[in-house]
């Protein structure tokens, strides 16, 4: 049969936190249900619901809110976390009393599926287009209490972020459900709303979450921008391809400058092409959508590669990043990776046009991109080459690692070996002055003297190639 979430009758207060425009949106769209609910799909959860709170259905007290486009990526992934550190979990006795109703009810054991939408939050689901498991927001119940013992649900219902059908389809909803008998149902249901927002604020300051091409999401630490040792006019030619178009892309569509845009990073392994997108990724406050080349791989052949797109234009303007490009964007004369090519052209460059996303794909060698990516503006517009740093840069490197282990002495000397080690990445100069560093602790040293600098130039055994040792003289 169907049941009815009551409320009270007095209508709630919708509580808001200034400065930030996020929370008072959500909680705008924060209402008490007031319908009936289909018995047939949420059956088995009313029983959850009713044994938890130790409630009747009719007396089960609902907030729903609908996260905005804005935030709703973040809230999806940062969720689990807020719970798991401010509530006390049930889930594991809520699996035993579920475990029951199945036996006395002669449901089928075998299907894992079943258990996992209805105690906890499922991350994986079954994608018909590709026949494989792939990843997805967050969906199910946790049956979670407080610190004064009051007992919360929240359930969140299925959404997949990559589907064979739609993206997102729908805002992010978050459902709360408590005892409606208890006067403090309505206080409670909205503190969780307002704290778990004021988490997720915080945690944007500090941090950046991404979405695999998957939908897995992976947490990315703030790095700020002059943690990248490059010449000032390739951070100039950043700005101006992604964080400043970003900022005036309103500007650009009135001229009538299209608002979708294309970046090529290349260069030798080790000079911070991933470090520069760990750094967009913090300090550009848009979504940012990250795909290696065996991921990429896997999308071709189903309509996955577009449904990245999809969800990215969702939530435009935003940043797609495509790692090692020249794997399977290669000159067509000698790929065998054609059919991936022309999949990944039509969908960067079809008819349906990527409004205010960003590409950027890093390649260590730009030479092996078929000309329809790397000769093709509005595909890609610009090619930035990160080749092995100057002797200013490798300066800054080795200073900005060993600043505190320096004498003035040894200081001047690391001049003379930053001059002497010309050829060498960002990564050979950051592992040198690591080594510094753990020869000064070993030997229980509070500085970093010329003996130790002379004898790590003379037995850094990193090469160029086979038969050339970089930048020993």
């Amino acid at each position: 049969m169907n049941f009815r979430l009551r409320t009270r009758k007095k209508e709630p207060a919708i509580l808001s936190i200034e400065n930030i425009p996020a929370l008072t949106s959500a909680m705008n769209m924060a209402v008490e249900k007031k319908n009936e609910v289909e018995s047939h799909i949420y059956a088995t959860d009313t029983k959850l619901f009713e044994y938890f709170l130790n409630c009747p259905s009719y007396d089960l007290y609902m907030v729903e809110a609908d996260i905005e486009s804005a935030v709703e990526i973040l809230f999806a992934i940062h969720l689990e976390n807020f719970i798991n550190d401010n509530y006390e979990s049930h889930n594991s006795v809520m699996k035993e009393y579920l475990e029951s109703i199945i036996d006395s009810e002669a449901f089928n054991r075998s299907d894992n599926n079943y258990y996992k939408k209805h105690i906890g939050f499922n991350r994986r689901t079954f994608s018909p287009d590709n026949k494989r498991l792939i990843d997805y927001v967050s969906s199910g119940n946790c049956f979670i209490s407080d610190n004064e013992g009051f007992r919360l649900i929240v359930h969140v219902p299925e959404m997949k972020i990559f589907s064979e059908i739609t993206s997102l389809a729908g805002n992010y909803r978050v459902q709360l459900i408590a005892d409606g008998r208890c006067d403090k149902a309505k206080e409670k249901c909205h503190t969780f709303i307002q704290n778990s927002y004021q988490s997720v604020y915080r945690n944007i300051k500090s941090g950046k979450y991404v979405l695999s091409a998957s939908g897995k999401p992976l947490t990315v630490s703030h790095v700020p921008w002059d943690k990248l040792k490059i010449p000032a006019e390739l951070k100039t030619q950043i700005h101006f391809h992604v964080t400043e178009f970003i900022e005036r892309l309103d500007e650009f569509k009135e001229a009538g400058i299209k608002s979708s845009r294309g970046l090529i990073i290349a260069g030798p392994p080790g000079n911070g092409k991933t470090l520069l997108a760990k750094i967009i990724c913090s300090n550009v406050a848009v979504p940012f959508f990250i795909a290696t080349s065996e991921e990429f791989n896997q999308l071709i052949g189903g309509p996955t590669i577009e449904g990245l797109y999809r969800t990215a234009a969702k939530f435009a303007p935003s940043i797609i990043l495509i790692e090692d490009a020249d794997i399977f964007l290669q000159q067509r004369t000698y790929s065998c990776n054609t059919g991936a090519l022309s999949e990944f052209l039509n969908v960067i460059d079809g008819i349906r046009e990527n409004n205010g996303i960003i590409t950027i794909i890093t390649c260590n060698r730009s030479e092996l991109l078929d000309e329809a990516v790397k000769n093709r503006p509005k595909r890609f517009d610009a090619i930035i080459e990160f080749n092995n740093p100057e002797y200013t840069e490798r300066m800054e490197i080795l200073i900005d690692k060993l600043e505190k282990y320096l004498s003035e002495e040894s200081r001047e000397f690391l001049y003379e070996a930053a001059k002497r080690m010309n050829g060498f990445s960002g990564a050979h100069l950051v592992e040198f002055a690591d080594r510094l560093i753990m020869s000064a602790i070993y030997g229980g040293n509070k500085t970093i003297d010329q003996v130790m600098i002379l004898r790590e130039l003379k037995s850094f055994d990193f090469k160029v190639s086979a038969d050339k040792t970089i930048g020993l003289i």
